[in-house]
Parts: structure tokens; sequence; C-alpha cells
């Protein structure tokens, strides 16, 4: 069968996290960092994260399927704009002196 990709589901969550945890355990395995190490407990808190996403507006959340089986899932969470800093140098600061 083809694959296909369609919006995740509630249903998909504990797929998408057996995905993600069998991920994150070969990434531990290359070992080194610190980076990839897994937190304590993230195997049981991560799918609640996930769950969270399948049903949060404005989140694009995605997976392939091949038959009836979740292969891969994509996750792009809505994020808040970020505050404009101010880039000119001709105002001076509030408590500077000249």
């Amino acid at each position: 069968m083809a694959l296909q990709v369609r919006p995740a589901q509630p249903s998909d969550v504990p797929a998408v996290a057996a995905l993600s945890a069998t991920l994150r355990r070969r990434l531990e395995e290359w070992g080194g960092s610190r980076r990839w190490r897994r937190a304590p407990g993230a195997d049981e808190i991560h799918p609640l994260w996930l769950g969270h996403l399948v049903t949060a507006a404005g989140t694009g959340f995605r997976v392939v399927t091949d038959g009836d089986d979740v292969v891969a899932a994509a996750v792009a969470p809505r994020r808040r704009p970020r505050r404009r800093r101010c880039t000119t140098r001709a105002a001076p600061w509030p408590w500077s002196t000249g």
C-alpha cells in the first residue's frame, strides 16, 4: 500500500509517542552529549504533550501512514511572534547622561 500523509488524530498519539521514544533511545545510545539523554519520566510525559499538540489550534501535526500503521510524524507548533527589537542607535538610553 502507498504511504499517505494526513492530519494526526488523538488515536495516533500512542503510535507517535512510541516512534519518538524509539528515536530518543537510539540517540541516547550514540552517547557523548548530555543533549540526547532522556529525562526521567520522559516516556510517560511526552504522550501527554503530543495529546495537547494534536488538538491545539494552529498546530500543524501530520502523520505518515502505511496502511493502518503510523510510520512517521511531523509537528509544527504555533509560536508567538517575537517582539521587535529596537535597532536604532540614535536614541540614547533613558538613563544615559549624554
